[in-house]
């Protein structure tokens, strides 16, 4: 059983951010979040919460994560790329030593202020794992927009991710 956490704070001439970050494992459980606000000068208070938790059941395991934010009544964020709330859970199982598959289910609202935005989208992903600390991502997708009249739309990804 592991617990750690983390807490941060800035202040800028015309900003402040502060947030904690919680993580925790026990056995085949993991659990991360975190929370943070933000308030430029001259507007609202903006906040955000991640919360991911993981479980490893060897031959299986699910990872999953919410994200929600509010910009507060001015619209100012900190990360305004970011969407204002999304959740996705992914199943995925090992193929053999180095290798995995995982299908990403997610729902996501770009902005909480404009109606019909919403997405559903779902991502098979191969994960290639040649060494400790490298890995590579093979994925491809579908996206639904909910709005009525919505275009669907597809995607592909190739990504290389590494630690040093």
């Amino acid at each position: 059983f592991s617990i750690n956490a983390e807490y941060t704070g800035q202040i800028g001439a015309d900003q402040v951010q502060a947030g904690a970050t919680f993580g925790m494992e026990q056995g085949m459980f993991a659990l991360n979040a975190t929370a943070g606000m933000y308030q430029v000068m001259g507007s609202d208070l903006g906040f955000g919460v991640l919360v991911e938790p993981f479980v490893d059941m060897g031959s299986f395991n699910v990872l999953a994560s919410f994200f929600m934010q509010d910009r507060g009544e001015s619209g100012a964020a900190a990360a305004a790329d970011i969407e204002d709330m999304y959740f996705y859970i992914e199943p995925g199982f090992p193929i053999d030593d180095i290798s995995s598959f995982g299908v990403t289910v997610e729902y996501s609202d770009p902005s909480s202020d404009v109606e019909e935005d919403e997405v559903f989208s779902t991502w098979p992903t191969y994960y290639l794992t040649p060494a400790d600390d490298v890995t590579f991502l093979m994925t491809v997708g579908y996206i639904q927009p909910l709005a009525d009249g919505a275009d669907n739309g597809y995607g592909y990804g190739l990504e290389l991710q590494g630690s040093f």
